[in-house]
């Protein structure tokens, strides 16, 4: 098992080298290397040439030469490894243990006819903890020449399974002082250091603080006239009666463009009149309209949902996230079976007969309650409580 450990980021928001900080009375790194060494792995530190840690570990250092974060060192990395697939680590990554990189690395055999094996939770897939193959090395030089350094960009050219993490703590990194602090109980510091603050974050039992954690992400997808809306609906009531704060996201795949706001209003007609941005305030609610030439993507859209617990998004059906299929007709079952981050599929009456052999659960569209119970214990395994 080839296991490439990133260690070339800047760390900027942290405010120290991250493989550098103390963790459990040695240096992260070490502790790093250590669990792939109980793992029964070969580790390979990638950074750049003249990085001290290149001096270092010169039998395991492969040189990053381009700066293109991740993405080159993604690239370095596949070109030096000697076996078909190499598993790739952030360098932030406490709680994973020998077991993660066990049971990811058996993951890439059960399931061998794909390019990667990305790690997912309900929040989002990491591509930092993931298994890739060697073969993919040209799709990444590509992307590369692109300028879009995204890992994102690269899995859209990719066939890759996403694999649920068993214990989703695993994949908790860190980028902030209060993030580290979160996730081990220590204001960061270098090993054999003072700790940079001394003020400790108010802690709560799920690890990243609820503050600064972004939200969940949890698709509704299926061709039209499919129920999704219904569902979405009956979802979104479920979990605000719960307490948690939750939004939605749909994108209308027909491209009839926006009814927006009433015709002939004041703030329809600024936007007819050439505005790329409009609002409308009454009291305490917003809408908003914005227009631009390029489609929206996904990730672009989310950031305006920072605050909430939970994003309910129809649509979308090749991102990356957690998702439930939506089955209404008998042909309808080929779509839950290519794509990615499927965890549940909900199947009309009259579809459920023709459902072929699926690793995840099938519920009844007509009968929501078993649906929305497995929903609750999902996210509450991300996110313990509500946002106060």
């Amino acid at each position: 098992m080839d296991v490439l450990i990133l260690v070339g980021g800047q760390s900027r928001r942290m405010g120290l080298p991250k493989p550098l900080l103390a963790y459990q009375g040695r240096r992260l790194l070490d502790w790093l290397l250590d669990v792939v060494h109980r793992a029964g792995g070969t580790a390979y530190l990638v950074g750049k040439a003249d990085s001290p840690l290149a001096r270092e570990h010169p039998e395991r250092w492969i040189a990053d030469e381009v700066d293109a974060g991740p993405l080159g060192g993604l690239a370095a990395g596949l070109a030096r490894v000697k076996g078909d697939r190499a598993l790739v680590l952030a360098c932030d990554l406490p709680r994973i243990a020998p077991e993660t990189l066990t049971w990811l690395w058996r993951v890439s055999h059960a399931h061998p006819a794909y390019d990667a094996w990305v790690s997912c939770d309900t929040a989002r897939v990491h591509p930092l903890l993931a298994v890739y193959r060697t073969r993919i090395l040209p799709h990444v030089r590509k992307q590369l020449a692109t300028g879009a350094y995204a890992l994102s960009g690269l899995l859209r050219r990719l066939t890759w399974f996403a694999a649920p993490l068993p214990e989703p703590l695993w994949a908790a990194n860190a980028n902030t002082p209060e993030e580290w602090a979160a996730l081990t109980g220590e204001m960061p510091a270098l090993h054999g250091s003072p700790p940079i603050c001394q003020e400790m974050p108010p802690d709560h039992p799920g690890g990243i603080p609820l503050s600064s954690a972004p939200p969940l992400v949890f698709q509704l997808v299926g061709y039209a006239k499919r129920g999704k809306t219904t569902w979405a609906k009956a979802i979104l009531s479920h979990l605000a009666a719960s307490g948690w704060r939750v939004g939605s996201l749909k994108r209308d795949g027909g491209g009839h463009g926006l009814a927006w706001e009433t015709a002939g209003s004041d703030s329809r007609e600024h936007a007819r009149a050439g505005a790329v941005r409009a609002v409308v305030v009454s009291g305490g609610e917003k809408g908003i309209y914005e227009r631009r030439d390029a489609p929206w993507e996904l990730d672009e859209l989310l950031a305006d949902f920072a605050g909430l617990d939970l994003v309910v998004v129809e649509g979308f059906k090749d991102a990356p996230y957690p998702k439930w299929v939506f089955v209404r007709e008998p042909e309808d079952w080929a779509l839950a079976q290519r794509l990615a981050g499927i965890v549940g599929v909900v199947a009309h009456a009259r579809a459920r007969a023709a459902a072929p052999p699926l690793s995840c659960p099938v519920w009844s569209f007509e009968q929501p309650d078993a649906a929305l119970a497995w929903l609750d214990h999902f996210v509450r395994r991300q996110r313990p409580a509500p946002r106060r």
